[in-house]
């Protein structure tokens, strides 16, 4: 017999040799998977679905922008708040804006570089404000402007 631990009740359960520990990227036709409740699949990339697929638990499909969420920019340009978490200029002089704000959107952003840039945005109702080098402010977008976290 084989033993799982419980990380609900932190004790080792016996468990039958033939569950499946799986990560599924093709579920051929005539195959059913279930992802149990409490449990996750993780596919990295692709998920081929010939068959079927019940999801009780969690699917989670992680792709290249997963992985690396810091984009470093040396010009002026607009960075894509969904694909990223952290914003770092490596560059001084530039301006960056914000694309695919919600609200309830977060970032941080890092002057990385010696000198002062420009956010084209608003935080807590300063337009514009300036990032002086060093400086870094996490922020959340509200409905109408960014608050500083």
């Amino acid at each position: 017999m084989a033993f799982k631990l419980n990380p609900l009740t932190a004790k080792l359960d016996l468990v039958s040799i033939d569950d499946e520990n799986f990560s599924y990227n093709n579920i051929t036709e005539d195959n059913e998977i279930e992802i149990p409740e409490n449990q996750q699949m993780i596919v990295y990339n692709t998920l081929s679905i010939d068959g079927s697929l019940v999801i009780n638990g969690d699917l989670v499909i992680l792709d290249d922008k997963v992985h690396n969420r810091i984009t470093e920019e040396e010009f002026t340009s607009a960075v894509n708040v969904e694909l990223f978490e952290v914003i770092k200029q490596i560059s001084s002089g530039i301006t960056t804006s914000l694309d695919g704000v919600i609200k309830g959107s977060k970032i941080t952003i890092v002057n990385s570089s010696l000198g002062t840039n420009t956010l084209n945005l608003t935080i807590q109702g300063v337009v514009s404000p300036t990032i002086f080098a060093r400086e870094s402010y996490s922020i959340m977008f509200n409905g109408i402007d960014w608050d500083i976290l």
